[in-house]
């Protein structure tokens, strides 16, 4: 009788159970022996991220009047398309404006989910996104604006819970904004509770913060640039005994929000990711001049002390020029930046995927072309360190512009990759998995093997690495830490070897169990 091909019959249940008894002495595989040869390659390291951004609902939801239904199908969509193109991260913003994209005692509802500021959608949509993320195997990180506190253009009636309304003296009006102003410590303080509030009732993968600190210039009629309104906390400032220079002062306020929000969601989790995302240059003549715009002197983020002193796990620089820009070349840039990481934290560079096709009003000339998101990904994969890139935002990749989806999803991305390991912050990798072969049930006559596995520990690691060799070419497949089995059906080809390895929270992974074939 043929133990893994099983067909239906009319035998006695007796038989059938001892025929299964039977089988289950006999498998196909066999342990290989610890440091044998025919190991399998490391599976492949790198981070694919996407922003899904939900401020004035530019990816989700796409309209500030969908039911809870549809909002959470249009979100499920979007996963789903991630997972297709063999991203392994979604970047979803839930503070986008002193409001909450999720259940909070601090910060009212946000407008972009009914339409109404403090208004509940009938769900939380931050605990809905981790959960279907994690289903799919993607990482969740929560993508927060520290101090940025409203459009004005885009509100509709404020809230009387939002902070310019509780605390308004915290509140700065600037341009088409308000803001929250960093020199003052209780509205920083304020900004880091709403983010270890997140970090402690969330499953969430990552915190992150894109390039606001302080704003981007605003101009007045004859293009001049208007002067940040912060003169009543500088003035408390030199009154309490406060010596650094303006400039120097609002980067300390910076720096100061930025070191304790870090080692403050260590302190909780240690294992969720902290990440910004500043503007691609961080000052005048490093390495490239610039004619206005940089982090260190605009909006007073020097992100390279942050990535040099360790207090982020990743920077992402908004690299979204061409390779031929005149005054921002992409690899220039690039390499600048690679040099800058002594620290060895990941160095992603976001692509700015929206403007594929889009004209430059100065020059002309298309701004980024899909063929130069090629380019710019594979100069990234040159560089020293894992790789990865961050892509803004879902909503291009959604309708496939220019063809960017079609070509990661084809060509870049074909392969799954795992996130980069980020052994500085811990390990708890177990020991080699235990493996579990069965054969199968006699009721599931289209089954021919089933293969389990658990952690030496029995707990369930972030994910398992499963890797199958056929025809002599080894294949891998990324599987959420709770999918603990694979099925082969009656009609499959064995294959030759199978690896399994654990993926801790951290990235790492532990020792591999193969099973190899019996001759």
């Amino acid at each position: 009788m043929n133990c893994y091909v099983w067909k239906k019959s009319g035998l006695l249940m007796a038989f059938l159970a001892a025929a299964l008894a039977g089988c289950a002495t006999k498998t196909p595989y066999k342990m290989a022996s610890a440091g044998g040869g025919d190991l399998p390659p490391a599976p492949n390291r790198e981070f694919r991220g996407v922003w899904i951004a939900t401020v004035a609902n530019i990816d989700w939801p796409s309209k500030d009047n969908l039911t809870e239904d549809q909002q959470k199908a249009e979100l499920i969509k979007q996963l789903d398309r991630a997972v297709e193109m063999k991203f392994n991260t979604v970047v979803f913003q839930v503070r986008p404006q002193c409001d909450a994209v999720y259940q909070s005692a601090l910060e009212p509802w946000a407008q972009s989910l009914t339409g109404i500021m403090g208004k509940s959608p009938g769900y939380d949509p931050l605990e809905f996104a981790v959960a279907e993320a994690h289903k799919r195997n993607l990482e969740l990180h929560a993508w927060m604006n520290p101090f940025r506190a409203l459009l004005k253009d885009k509100a509709k009636a404020v809230s009387p819970y939002h902070i310019s309304k509780t605390h308004p003296e915290w509140v700065l009006d600037y341009g088409k904004l308000l803001w929250l102003d960093p020199g003052i410590p209780e509205a920083r303080a304020h900004s880091l509770e709403v983010l270890l509030d997140i970090v402690k009732r969330y499953d969430v993968d990552g915190i992150h913060f894109d390039d606001y600190f302080y704003p981007y210039h605003e101009e007045d009629e004859n293009k001049k640039v208007i002067p940040f309104p912060d003169t009543a906390s500088r003035a408390a400032y030199l009154k309490n005994g406060g010596k650094l220079e303006l400039d120097d002062w609002r980067r300390d306020n910076a720096n100061q929000f930025v070191e304790t929000a870090y080692k403050s969601v260590k302190k909780i989790k240690p294992w969720v990711k902290f990440g910004i995302a500043p503007f691609g240059v961080w000052k005048s003549g490093f390495p490239v001049k610039t004619k206005a715009t940089d982090s260190y002197s605009t909006l007073y983020g020097d992100c390279r002390k942050w990535l040099q002193d360790g207090w982020v796990d990743y920077l992402s620089p908004q690299l979204y020029w061409a390779t031929d820009h005149p005054d921002l070349p992409f690899e220039k840039l690039l390499k600048w930046w690679v040099e800058q990481n002594t620290a060895h934290r990941g160095m992603w560079p976001g692509q700015y995927d929206s403007s594929i096709g889009d004209q430059d009003k100065e020059t002309g000339k298309v701004k980024i072309s899909v063929e130069e998101i090629e380019k710019e990904i594979n100069l990234d994969r040159q560089q020293p360190g894992d790789p990865g890139t961050v892509h803004f935002s879902m909503k291009a990749l959604m309708s496939n512009k220019g063809g960017v989806a079609d070509l990661l999803e084809n060509r870049l991305y074909a392969k799954p990759a795992l996130v980069p390991a980020m052994p500085w912050l811990g390990h708890d990798v177990t020991g080699v998995p235990t493996i579990k072969i069965h054969a199968h049930k006699v009721w599931q006559p289209d089954t021919q093997l089933v293969i389990g596995w658990e952690a030496k520990d029995g707990t369930h690691p972030r994910q398992w690495v499963v890797q199958k060799k056929s025809a002599g070419e080894w294949t891998t497949e990324i599987l959420p830490g709770t999918q603990t089995k694979i099925v082969f059906a009656a009609d499959a080809t064995l294959p030759e070897a199978l690896a399994i390895t654990a993926v801790d929270r951290f990235g790492n992974t532990g020792p591999t169990a193969v099973l190899r074939k019996n001759q």
